[in-house]
């Protein structure tokens, strides 16, 4: 996915929260790419898709507000602000996004084991209720400047914080052949997630005629900040209620991820209809994990 030629450099729910803090107002079209030029960076065989939003020729302040909200049996919000100024020599432009998630699964397994000849020998009943909350704030600075007519120089600063949580409750009931209950495992798991990104881009274009010879050039920095800290109990229980066992198992799970990237891209079309592109990247990623588990029972801590 890329916007105005830019790749995202995000994926998955990230990316989701991101298309959608993006008002449909500023967007002016979107670019389907099966098979893409030399330009574009294409992971996979999907292509590219590039949304271009609208580049704003009245000189002046204009902006917009789009507020949405949305009720089922629990409320979430999509929130969108953005703001341009212009003159002859600048443009600026503000896109600040507040999203809210609010959403739930409330899950019934019912499992009955048989023998050979269709006898039941077991019974496994589970019920979970799954809570998800978060938000995400998302905030997009560009600037502008046109050297020339032919020219100009820009810089891009992008930042995301996506905090969420995640709570779940899973009752399971283990059942004899004659469906009485044998013993009951209560699991009550709980992850905390943070997610921050921040993108710093400063580009050059240059448009040497009308016919399209042109020249641009990228460099990115891109940090990621992102951790989850997990917690699931299981306590046992008898038939009778009688609690035999209680475990911990906690995770804390960092991740700190450093992209740095340069490009530079020359196109030059011919009379004849054959257009060369020429283009060179190169591209520097630091990533540190960390996956940290912990095993505790009767209040001891196990790596």
């Amino acid at each position: 996915i890329f916007i105005d030629d830019k790749p995202t450099y995000l994926s998955g729910s990230d990316l989701e929260n991101y298309l959608r803090s993006l008002p449909s107002a500023s967007l002016d079209q979107i670019e389907l790419m099966t098979n893409p030029s030399s330009r574009y960076d294409a992971a996979g065989n999907g292509g590219v898709i590039n949304i271009r939003t609208k580049k704003t020729k009245i000189v002046g302040i204009n902006g917009g507000i789009n507020l949405g909200y949305i009720q089922g049996d629990y409320a979430r919000t999509n929130n969108s602000f953005n703001v341009n100024y212009r003159n002859n020599k600048i443009n600026i432009s503000e896109n600040l996004s507040y999203i809210t998630t609010n959403s739930y699964s409330d899950l019934d397994i019912n499992r009955h084991f048989q023998n050979s000849i269709g006898e039941t020998t077991s019974n496994f009943l589970q019920h979970s209720f799954t809570r998800n909350t978060g938000q995400s704030i998302t905030s997009r600075l560009c600037l502008d400047y046109y050297v020339s007519d032919k020219t100009t120089l820009g810089v891009s600063l992008t930042a995301i914080s996506r905090p969420n949580k995640q709570k779940a409750i899973v009752n399971s009931q283990f059942l004899n052949e004659a469906n009485q209950l044998d013993s009951t495992i209560v699991a009550n798991n709980n992850q905390d997630g943070t997610f921050k990104n921040t993108n710093v881009n400063l580009n050059y274009r240059h448009q040497y005629n009308k016919e399209g010879r042109a020249l641009t050039v990228d460099v990115d920095y891109l940090n990621y900040d992102m951790g989850r800290q997990q917690s699931f109990i299981n306590s046992s229980y008898l038939r009778n209620g009688m609690l035999t066992n209680n475990e911990l198992l906690t995770g804390d799970l960092p991740t700190d991820i450093k992209i740095y990237a340069a490009k530079a891209d020359y196109s030059h079309p011919f009379k004849n209809g054959i257009k060369l592109s020429l283009g060179a990247k190169s591209n520097i990623t630091l990533t540190d994990n960390e996956a940290n588990y912990f095993y505790a029972v009767a209040s001891v801590k196990i790596p």
